[in-house]
């Protein structure tokens, strides 16, 4: 069990020994500075007073050999001792072209100047302090290094901890798999009642209620159909990085999702009346997303369409929520509605417009009767940044009325509550997916 974040508070450390290796050679250079400031003012004084002999008269040989004794200290760049009208009388030091701190003194007579000395200490470099520094240094460094190692000990899970996130994560699959299971039940059972109103009609009930989905070739897509296209929001591109025992699962999640939350829509609509709503699957849910298909004689499709689709989207956000918490695989979906137009069909209008859509948004483009009807129930609003004719002419969804929100929520509180089975402790150790990827 390791500790958690240990990359993060790898990170703050490191931060932390750079800001401390800054501070103190900062502050020791503030210090020589000040040091060589003081030094240099005595210095120059000195040799003011020890020159005034020698430069009245001028004896060069004397302040020659005077500047060579000053000299002999390491920190002192150069020294030169001029005449009054600025002629170098001599000059000595350890690296006369290197740069430091400049003092000048005035050598005075009886208030008169006869000479100047010009002392130039050195000024140390960044390198040279850091070596000076190296046993300060080395003891933040280990510091630093057992405080990482105090955190990997201190921070770490205790095993009381440790357990109860294996529950939480052991629970959320229970769910996850009783939603499963509730949404087949729930589908066979509504297979029944149809096949018993209507035994003439047993094939074709099973095929729309069980989900069983056509080609995904646009052939099998009547030209006046509806198309509701969903697509994942995969800015890193990690749908072609899964490996098959990852990808199966989630896809099989987000298809009984979305049969779960048809279901739920075909129910409120044959409660509210009128004609139904011819819906089906056309392309089940893989690395492309899923494509859904209304008939487009009918006048609710379309609200009956974009309505499932605020619907998933609110379950896929909860979904999202779920496995981010136990650090495993999950993306947003975004979805678009189209019918056809400017002699396009629907599945192509809908495909190159999932593209301009956000996560969890919609976006619609269909004629003026259709955006009329929707406009009762929806808030519409257009592209804030339309970049060719298509996004012009569609629309996103930004609201919902209350009644149809109202829905909505109850709509995904009663397919995310579905009933723990008894077997499904069981079945959660048999179908758990170990992967732990996530998004980063």
């Amino acid at each position: 069990m390791n500790a958690p974040r240990q990359g993060l508070y790898a990170s703050l450390l490191i931060i932390s020994f750079a800001v401390h290796v800054i501070l103190m050679v900062h502050t020791t250079n503030h210090q020589l500075s000040k040091t060589r400031a003081i030094q240099g003012d005595l210095m120059t004084r000195q040799l003011a007073d020890d020159s005034l002999t020698m430069l009245a008269p001028v004896d060069t040989v004397s302040l020659a050999l005077m500047a060579n004794r000053y000299t002999k200290r390491p920190d002192v760049a150069s020294l030169k001792i001029m005449a009054a009208d600025g002629r170098v009388l001599t000059t000595s030091g350890n690296a006369p072209t290197r740069s430091g701190a400049v003092f000048r003194k005035k050598v005075l007579l009886d208030q008169q100047a006869i000479g100047q000395i010009e002392l130039t200490l050195i000024q140390p470099s960044i390198g040279e302090m850091i070596r000076t520094q190296w046993l300060p240094l080395l003891l933040s460094l280990f510091t630093h290094i057992l405080l990482w190692l105090l955190y990997r000990v201190v921070a770490r899970p205790t095993r009381r901890e440790y357990l109860a996130t294996l529950a939480r994560e052991q629970q959320l699959q229970e769910q996850l798999l009783a939603l499963k299971l509730h949404a087949e039940q729930a589908q066979k059972n509504a297979v029944l009642a149809r096949v018993m109103a209507n035994p003439a009609e047993i094939p074709k009930p099973a095929q729309a209620s069980n989900g069983t989905h056509d080609n995904a070739s646009g052939a099998d897509i009547r030209d006046t159909a509806l198309i509701l296209r969903i697509g994942f929001v995969d800015p890193k591109q990690l749908l072609g990085t899964l490996s098959p025992g990852l990808a199966r699962p989630y896809f099989s999640l987000c298809q009984t999702l979305l049969e779960q939350a048809i279901q739920q829509n075909r129910q409120h609509f044959d409660a509210l009346g009128g004609k139904p709503v011819e819906c089906k699957i056309v392309q089940p849910f893989g690395e492309s997303g899923a494509i859904v298909s209304a008939s487009g004689s009918n006048p609710q499709s379309a609200l009956f369409l974009a309505q499932l689709a605020q619907l998933f989207n609110l379950l896929t956000e909860v979904v999202y929520r779920r496995h981010r918490e136990i650090k495993r695989f999950a993306l947003h979906t975004r979805t678009a509605l189209a019918e056809p137009q400017h002699n396009q069909p629907a599945q192509a209008l809908a495909q190159s417009l999932i593209h301009q859509v956000d996560a969890n948004q919609l976006a619609v483009h269909l004629t003026d009767d259709q955006v009329l009807n929707l406009q009762q129930y929806f808030q519409l609003s257009p592209f804030d940044s339309p970049t060719d004719t298509q996004t012009r002419e569609a629309l996103l969804v930004t609201a919902m009325n209350v009644e149809g929100a109202r829905f909505v929520s109850k709509a995904r509180e009663r397919i995310l509550a579905g009933n723990k089975p008894a077997s499904a402790h069981a079945a959660v150790q048999q179908s758990a997916d170990p992967a732990e990827e996530s998004e980063q």
